[in-house]
């Protein structure tokens, strides 16, 4: 576990925002979600009793394996695990708002964690979110017009995804209104090499993930039946070009002071009991929703 050390006097009128973060933490329960377990008040500190991720930045570790082969398979079962998070948060009314390589992290045992719910909200009903937040790159269509769904974090990961299999992104300008733009008008394209190696079904995936109109736009809960889940990359692993290992090493967006900033006390836990809990919790959740309904529980029984 690791705690979270936050400065009452410094928050001051962000109390409000991290009691809404710890809110959401506390609805979520996925393998691919960092844990929130509890949290703790005195006179001059707030603790937030969190999971412990030691295994740094995921785009980091892949660029690092400079003598191993990252391949299409690799990249297919991280994007699972980010849709399968993501299809939980949505089912429970959570949209994170702020996907990016830096939010997608690997605990010690190589789990993937999707964390920071700094800029998530919960959506009431169907009222749609009006606030302008995320990060640029990754921003959808929507979310810049001010109104918009959970769909907008499944056109953040169609972004991930195009950056997992070329090492570029798809939307870049010399400004940020050329971005927008771009945005806006799903101006992107499959020019650069890499993508001459990847599979038809990985190019239709995230054809279908970034679409202007979010209401012909794949959900998360469709995205994992897409055919690319299903089916192999192709008559032999599709090896991730070196090139593309490169470029996802330098997509790192947080300072190295913003992350010193954050005090942390660290305990770690007992990573094989929890990866044996998990891999049998998996096998329960048949639909992919990050919980056991009474049919799964009963089936298994």
């Amino acid at each position: 576990m690791a705690i979270k050390v936050l400065n009452k006097n410094k928050l001051k009128d962000h109390l409000e925002a991290i009691q809404e973060e710890v809110g959401i933490l506390t609805k979520l329960d996925h393998p691919n979600i960092v844990k929130y377990y509890e949290t703790y008040v005195d006179e001059k500190y707030i603790y937030l009793v969190m999971e412990y991720i030691g295994g740094g930045e995921l785009f980091e570790k892949i660029a690092q394996q400079k003598n191993q082969v990252f391949s299409e398979g690799m990249a297919k079962d991280y994007m699972k695990k980010l849709f399968g998070a993501l299809h939980h948060m949505h089912s429970q009314k959570v949209v994170h708002r702020d996907i990016k390589p830096e939010n997608i992290m690997l605990a010690s045992n190589d789990e993937l964690k999707l964390i920071d719910f700094g800029l998530s909200k919960r959506q009431e009903g169907n009222k749609k979110l009006k606030t302008i937040a995320g990060t640029p790159y990754y921003m959808a269509p929507e979310v810049l017009d001010g109104q918009y769904d959970s769909k907008c974090d499944t056109w953040s990961l169609g972004v991930l995804l195009y950056v997992f299999m070329s090492g570029y992104l798809p939307f870049q300008g010399e400004n940020r209104n050329e971005v927008f733009y771009k945005i806006q008008n799903a101006k992107y394209h499959f020019d650069h090499k890499e993508f001459q190696d990847c599979s038809e079904n990985v190019i239709d995936l995230i054809k279908k993930l970034l679409v202007v109109n979010p209401k012909t736009r794949l959900s998360a809960g469709d995205a994992i039946k897409h055919p690319w889940f299903k089916s192999e990359s192709s008559s032999k692993p599709l090896k991730i070009d070196k090139a593309v290992l490169d470029r996802l090493g330098s997509f790192k967006g947080v300072s190295k002071l913003k992350k010193a900033a954050m005090n942390m006390l660290v305990k770690m836990a007992d990573q094989r009991s929890i990866e044996e809990l998990r891999e049998e919790f998996v096998k329960l959740d048949k639909d992919g929703t990050g919980m056991i309904n009474a049919e799964e529980l009963k089936t298994a029984i």
